[in-house]
């Protein structure tokens, strides 16, 4: 597996704001939301509790469960999970640090794009780094 920096798109958009509470439109994603995550690739399965304590809202549209430190520290498994959604370009991601079959811990991000507000279990495509490993699910609790 080819090892290089996350490029993960929400990062660029989060990095270097200076983060508010909000709640204002910003659904699916609301503060005190329990979202189940489930990926699967080939046999392997991984899974998330994403907590929603507080909603972040860095820039017009964009919402996050954590800032850019706590979306880091999901990846490298030092931080709670996180979910951020961007509700102009439907696009609702889900990241963790999961373990594969060898137990080697994997950054994993379930990307969800386009997603329906008014759904109750969003589907899409389950990423290690930049390459798409499986699908995967998201519902709330």
């Amino acid at each position: 597996m080819k090892h290089r920096i996350w490029s993960l798109p929400c990062l660029a958009v989060l990095a270097g704001c200076a983060p508010s509470l909000s709640s204002s439109d910003a659904l699916p994603l609301v503060a005190g939301q329990v979202w189940d995550v489930t990926g699967v690739a080939g046999t392997a399965r991984t899974t998330a509790q994403v907590m929603v304590k507080g909603l972040l809202n860095p820039n017009p549209g964009v919402y996050s469960s954590s800032d850019v430190l706590g979306i880091l520290g999901a990846l490298n498994g030092s931080r709670d999970p996180a979910v951020t959604l961007n509700s102009s370009e439907k696009v609702l991601r889900f990241v963790w640090r999961g373990q594969d079959a060898e137990g080697a811990g994997v950054p994993y991000m379930c990307l969800v794009r386009p997603f329906d507000p008014d759904g109750t279990v969003f589907s899409g495509r389950l990423m290690v780094r930049d390459d798409v490993v499986g699908t995967c699910s998201a519902t709330i609790r």
